[in-house]
């Protein structure tokens, strides 16, 4: 009341709001100037209320300039101060909903030809400051021509003309920004219905590729929204009273199919829901209205569909002052990672269940270090086959040295095969006599992660004594071994010194054999009949044979115990010195012999020059009664291995007696037929298995022999 004034002189800064008085102070300073005051501040009223006030004063000072006197008027602004501060919330929004667009928005003034608003989308595709770009003409940021040809100035005069007679246009349009690029955009140009002014507004989307321009040109209705409805998640904004500010058609069709709400805008969402729901949504919102955050995945059931569901964010809309103007609601469908969770649930317990099931045992452990030493290890799992298998019960939580006493001391080198897994990473495969346990097992140790291993295990205490037993079986029969390579050898010996009484005393009484036959022959054969003479051939003939064949075997005990000396060897040069060597011992020889690849090979050039020798000699001497011998000497390969061989036009023989060619004296033909000892292809055979390789043979009775051999 007024009297209450008259009686406090100093009431009037009493009743000044406090966070307002640096205004009264202020607006007292100006007035001790002289200076007429207009201000607003905010008062308490007597009941306690908070109320805005505007001021009008004018000082009165005498002729020295000191005040005397003011004279104002106060006017109640509570209510403009109201509509003030819902206009700013909405003008956020708004402002919000500007900056956060995908494209780049520009705000044009028509009557002064230069932009007066942007986005930070645009400061990013032109380059330019905001304040250097409020300020500029459109012609600045988009380069002298267009696309077709036309002059920008013609082009751009045409949709602003178009735009302001209501129409939306949308075009392709090239921009030039700071550095002088030129970008190609689709430019979106609406006239902004606002009274009193002549304004256009500007949306820049960049289009990479004709393709995106054809899309652009498909969408050219389309606007922020239609961006924001083709997402995959649903928005929508409430206000601070749950009014419905905007949402996307995803989260209009998900309200309407699911939560059986339909959304318009200006609505409060509360008045549309169920009343039943009332208490679940706010238990949703209001965390995020007291400055929270909700944060939760939410099953809905669709009766169609069974369970979806979503993972809902909510937030509150906040200025940087803290003030709140609503709540920002994003939902997505992740009933598809639901799913793949619960099969993944599933796998986990089928692997569970194979853990327990498995029959080896299993345990997951922890390595303990003590200053980078392995000095322990705890368990942390193991399957029920563990304790079947070691006896040990209980062991989940409990280090090694406390479930088995001793271990530490008895073996340790288990405890670093432990740790050389964790550190290296590589997994390892072994077995351990574990002596604290006087048990084998087998290990298979792996690396899980950080200090964590695993390892599967099953006891092998049989198969050790098992293994033991054969061991000693084996001592014992090595033992036999040698005791019978000891007499081998003093048989090999022995018969060393046989070949030395064959090839001595044997080739001697032949050489008289031979001498004295000789000399019968010279001097006496005119008085020897027919039948004497034949004798007498039979005998040299014999005594011949019989040292060919002496010197055959010797040649045969010779080469199994020569050591190889081998080399690189040019085979084809070693066949044609020895096909050479044939023609030059035969004044009749009308063999046709025939060669192809002969690559080289790396073995023992003496002793594989003996395998040729006997091949080919063999093969003219069997085919020498054809009327066209023919011999072809060469090479192939058969998956991945060279095979040579000799292959003749004549005699032949049985396949069934194809296991006989290579024993020694054994023949498959009679001396009548071919000459010969049986000695040859058995020298062939053991010379090609000394070095590693093969030797055999395929034919058909009068059509030919082919013998094969390789080498390694």
């Amino acid at each position: 009341k007024p009297e209450e004034f008259y009686e406090d002189g100093n009431l009037w800064r009493k009743v000044i709001f406090e966070e307002d008085l640096p205004v009264a102070e202020k607006q007292l300073a100006d007035l001790h100037q002289g200076i007429e005051v207009n201000n607003e501040y905010r008062i308490i009223h007597k009941n306690g209320s908070i109320r805005w006030i505007g001021n009008n004063i004018i000082p009165v000072l005498d002729k020295n300039m000191k005040l005397i006197r003011i004279d104002g008027i106060t006017t109640n602004i509570t209510q403009r101060k109201n509509t003030d501060e819902l206009l700013q919330q909405n003008v956020h929004l708004l402002r919000e909903f500007f900056e956060s667009a995908p494209e780049a928005l520009l705000i044009r003034d028509n009557d002064i030809g230069k932009f007066i608003d942007c986005n930070e989308n645009a400061v990013k595709m032109f380059g330019y400051k905001r304040e250097v770009l409020l300020g500029m003409p459109p012609l600045d940021i988009a380069p002298e021509k267009q696309m077709d040809g036309r002059t920008t100035k013609e082009r751009s005069g045409e949709n602003i003309a178009r735009a302001m007679n209501g129409e939306k246009v949308v075009t392709e349009w090239w921009h030039k920004n700071a550095s002088g690029e030129i970008l190609w955009n689709e430019l979106r140009l609406t006239k902004l219905n606002i009274p009193g002014r002549n304004i256009t507004r500007s949306s820049v989307i960049s289009i990479a590729d004709k393709k995106r321009a054809e899309e652009a040109l498909r969408k050219s209705e389309a606007n922020l929204r239609s961006i924001v409805d083709n997402t995959d998640t649903g928005y929508l904004i409430l206000d601070k009273d749950y009014n419905i500010v905007t949402y996307n058609a995803l989260s209009k069709k998900w309200a309407a199919e699911l939560l059986r709400i339909n959304f318009s805008e200006g609505a409060n969402y509360f008045d549309l829901s169920p009343e039943e729901h009332t208490s679940v949504y706010k238990e949703m919102f209001l965390p995020a209205m007291e400055g929270g955050k909700f944060n939760r995945e939410i099953c809905l059931h669709d009766e169609p569909g069974g369970a979806l569901w979503f993972h809902v964010r909510i937030h509150g809309i906040i200025d940087d002052r803290r003030t709140l103007y609503g709540l920002f609601i994003a939902a997505s469908d992740i009933t598809n990672r639901k799913e793949a969770e619960q099969k993944v649930a599933e796998n986990e317990k089928k692997i569970s269940s194979l853990f327990e099931n498995m029959q080896e045992g299993i345990a997951n452990c922890e390595m303990i270090y003590e200053d980078n030493r392995p000095v322990d290890f705890m368990y942390h799992n193991v399957n029920d086959r563990f304790e079947e298998l070691t006896g040990l019960k209980n062991v989940t939580g409990k280090r090694a040295t406390v479930a088995i006493p001793g271990i530490a001391y008895t073996d340790p080198e288990l405890f670093e095969t432990y740790s050389s897994v964790v550190k290296t990473g590589r997994s390892i495969k072994t077995e351990y006599f574990v002596q604290a346990m006087s048990m084998w097992f087998s290990l298979s140790i792996y690396h899980t992660e950080g200090n964590y291993f695993a390892v599967v295990f099953d006891v092998i205490d049989e198969r050790k004594k098992a293994e033991a037993e054969i061991l000693a079986l084996n001592e014992s029969l090595e033992r036999k071994v040698q005791e019978r390579t000891a007499e081998l050898e003093q048989t090999n010996k022995d018969l060393e010194a046989f070949s030395y009484t064959v090839s001595h005393d044997l080739q001697a009484p032949l050489r008289s054999v031979k001498g004295f036959a000789q000399i019968l022959r010279e001097e006496y054969a005119a008085e020897l009949d027919d039948a004497g003479r034949q004798y007498l051939a039979f005998v040299n003939d014999g005594a011949g044979r019989m040292s060919q064949l002496i010197t055959e075997l010797l040649a045969f005990s010779r080469f199994g115990k020569a050591p190889l000396a081998k080399q690189d060897v040019n085979m084809s040069e070693v066949v044609n010195v020895t096909i050479e060597e044939a023609r030059q011992s035969d004044a009749n020889f009308k063999t046709r012999i025939v060669t192809g690849n002969i690559p080289m090979a790396f073995c023992d050039p003496g002793l594989i020059k003996q395998v040729w020798t006997n091949l080919i000699y063999n093969a003219i001497k069997y085919s020498k009664k054809k009327e066209r011998p023919v011999i072809e000497i060469g090479s192939e390969v058969v998956d991945g291995t060279l095979i040579y061989f000799v292959k003749d036009n004549g005699a032949g023989f049985d396949m069934k007696n194809a296991g006989k060619l290579f024993n020694v004296f054994k023949r498959l033909h009679s001396d009548a037929e071919f000459e010969g000892t049986g000695v040859g292809l058995a020298l062939v055979h053991r010379i090609i298995t000394r070095h590693g390789g093969k030797v055999w043979a395929e034919a058909k009775v009068n059509e030919g022999a082919t013998f094969y051999f390789t080498l390694p």
